[in-house]
């Protein structure tokens, strides 16, 4: 005998294996290394397991292994050979169904089957089985019940139903039961009869008895066929003549023009097509309705809808024609193919056209996107937006910002301005190109704008500059005495570089008239220059011929025109009245003598001489030869007094008076 040390020693050396081979022998090795099981016991104990009446739990692999003592390997091998219609199922994680769980499985399914639609996915759950077993199950119950071939048999086949979140498994019984009672149910309607599925037997999904009534209406029911539709979770059945009946109605209504439109769908029948049904009504209607695609629309209606057009042409300047979007016609929702707006849009067109009474130009209509418009409110909408260019080029001006037409901040304006019509609005952007047209009115007007600056530029420097300095020159210049020319353009130099040089620049930057990118560089190098003659290392050795030298290459740069001697005759005019009025309301003596020798000299020469008071009895002399001795000798009486100190008050007055009586005659 042996021990159970020898059965030990025996077990270790056999050959490590997991599962038998042919070379093998017909012993089986406990995996506790205990001893031996033979294989054909094994095997049969196994296939008692799968096939007993009493094994009502379900098994699986690793569990056998477990009950026999072996490794798993030899139970997956020793098992009975597993093909279709074997009575039992090994499933791909090693699970065993049983023979008697198979067969209450298999009656489960036929019973249910046979009574009401079952859903795949509840019965999976509720038996805790893979898709792949119920596909098993499904193949199962079919080759029995064809294999027996009976009536009952053949009725009790398994069909199914997938659409899209639903599959269902059902009996042919069944089919043929909720068919019979579906059929029973519309022979005695005699009015569209609403089927709710939870009052037909077995509760159908609506998804499965609308299949099962539109089988039925393709092969029980004759021709007129009824109408069969899905409203919601239920379904519709319409007989045929209830069918008939609406289609004439509806016909009777559109050709007296109870009703605005029908869908052509509505009319059609069963045994008509869509073209025979259109053709059918185009026969009994004519001329009373259009005929589209999709809908049928009566012709008083067409004619209403003009007249609504031509009264919108006239009050606003457009209409819409084919809204997408909204109610059209006003009773239901249109959705219009793009072969039916044009053919709706060209029939209002001509009809528009038939009732339109033209007045000129201003009457013309155009066709844009879904709307009618009149050319002047086309008009309108493009002189609005060139307005609205303008304005935003004047802001931007204001503002000395430059950055170009903010396109969609204006477009946005007008949109909020106009919100019923910004379709129409964004077709005529693209259609009449109005982004360009509003590009071209920002820079025409930024242009006016520019030039309006450079005139008033121009206006200024002339005013307050050349003018001056060009009378300041013809009045030094028609001097006898060279050298009180010589000490007057000192003078004058001074005054140029440090009076009237920076308050005309200043007053040009001040008003905002420097705005160009050109002006602003010429004027920084003139400005640079006169800094550098007034306190540069190297001055100019003829200051007052330079200043005047630059003075001309910056008015050639900027493209200032010479003042004209029209212009410069009105100034001195201007500029000596001035001076006149300035001594009535002066009570400076010295300055009051100047004055007057400055005008009576100016007035008896070309320009006006520029001094100061230093210089007035040198001036007084270059007046001699040019007045009586009795004038001289008055003249002579007010220096004294000035020099005195002893201005009286009538030799001021006859100083104003022979001022003024000096620039009068000069006149």
């Amino acid at each position: 005998m042996f021990s159970e040390i020898d059965i030990r020693w025996l077990s270790e050396v056999f050959p490590s294996v997991e599962r038998p081979t042919e070379l093998f022998p017909p012993l089986v090795p406990l995996e506790s290394g205990s001893g031996f099981l033979k294989l054909e016991k094994l095997r049969s104990n196994i296939r008692n397991f799968i096939f007993s009446d009493r094994q009502t739990d379900r098994l699986d692999v690793s569990g056998l292994a477990q009950d026999f003592g072996v490794k798993p390997g030899f139970i997956s091998e020793l098992l009975p050979e597993n093909p279709e219609h074997s009575g039992w199922i090994l499933t791909q994680n090693g699970q065993i169904i049983t023979r008697l769980q198979y067969d209450t499985l298999l009656n489960a399914l036929r019973v249910r089957a046979s009574e009401a639609p079952i859903s795949r996915s509840e019965f999976i759950d509720e038996h805790g089985i893979s898709n792949d077993v119920l596909t098993r199950l499904v193949q199962e119950c079919n080759h029995s019940n064809r294999h027996e071939n009976t009536e009952a048999a053949l009725d009790a086949i398994l069909e199914e139903f997938d659409s899209p979140g639903l599959s269902l498994i059902y009996s042919r019984a069944y089919r043929h039961t909720l068919e019979v009672d579906v059929l029973k149910t519309c022979q005695e309607a005699d009015s569209p009869y609403v089927f709710e599925p939870r009052s037909l037997r077995g509760c159908p999904p609506v998804q499965f008895l609308f299949k099962i009534m539109e089988g039925l209406a393709r092969t029980e029911w004759k021709t007129p066929k009824p109408g069969v539709r899905r409203q919601g979770e239920t379904v519709v059945y319409t007989p045929s003549y209830y069918l008939a009946q609406q289609r004439d109605d509806r016909i009777d209504k559109l050709r007296d023009g109870i009703v605005d439109w029908v869908a052509v769908r509505d009319l059609e029948e069963s045994q008509r097509t869509r073209s025979e049904t259109r053709q059918l009504v185009e026969e009994q209607l004519g001329d009373k309705v259009l005929i589209l695609h999709d809908y049928i629309l009566s012709t008083s209606y067409l004619k209403r809808r003009v007249a609504a057009i031509i009264a919108d042409l006239d009050g606003n300047g457009y209409a819409i024609v084919c809204p997408k979007g909204q109610s059209f016609p006003s009773t239901s929702q249109l959705s219009l193919t793009k072969e039916d707006s044009d053919t709706l849009l060209t029939t209002l067109m001509k009809m528009i056209m038939e009732d339109w009474v033209p007045s000129g130009d201003s009457r013309k209509l155009k066709i844009v996107v879904d709307y009618i418009v009149r050319d002047v409110f086309l008009e309108d909408i493009a002189n609005d937006i060139v307005e609205r260019a303008k304005l935003q080029a004047r802001v931007s001006w204001g503002m000395l910002e430059y950055p170009g037409l903010e396109w969609q901040v204006l477009l946005q304006e007008k949109e909020d301005k106009s919100p019923n019509i910004i379709p129409l609005l964004r077709r005529c952007v693209i259609d009449f190109d109005l982004k360009t047209t509003a590009t071209d009115a920002f820079r025409s007007e930024t242009q006016k704008l520019r030039q309006e600056a450079d005139a008033q530029f121009q206006a200024l420097w002339h005013q307050r500059l050349m003018s001056k300095l060009q009378l300041y020159q013809a009045g030094i210049e028609a001097l006898a005495d060279g050298k009180l020319q010589e000490e007057l353009r000192g003078t004058l130099e001074v005054h140029l570089l440090q009076n009237l040089l920076p308050d005309v620049i200043q007053k040009a930057e001040k008003r905002s008239m420097i705005r160009d990118k050109a002006m602003r560089r010429n004027v920084d190098s003139f400005k640079a220059f006169l800094a550098s003659a007034q306190t540069g290392k190297d001055p100019p050795k003829d200051l007052f011929a330079a200043l005047i030298a630059a003075l001309e290459t910056f008015n050639k740069r900027q493209k200032i025109k010479p003042i004209s001697e029209d212009e410069l005759k009105k100034k001195k005019e201007s500029q000596m009245h001035e001076m006149v009025r300035s001594m009535r309301e002066d009570n400076d003596a010295p300055r009051l003598f100047l004055t007057l020798v400055v005008v009576l000299l100016s007035t008896r020469g070309p320009g006006i001489v520029y001094s100061t008071g230093k210089f007035a009895p040198r001036l007084l002399k270059q007046l001699r030869g040019t007045m009586d001795a009795e004038q001289l000798g008055a003249l002579e009486t007010v220096k004294d007094a000035v020099k005195a100190g002893k201005l009286s008050t009538d030799q001021k007055a006859s100083m104003i008076s022979m001022a003024e009586s000096a620039v009068d005659q000069s006149q």
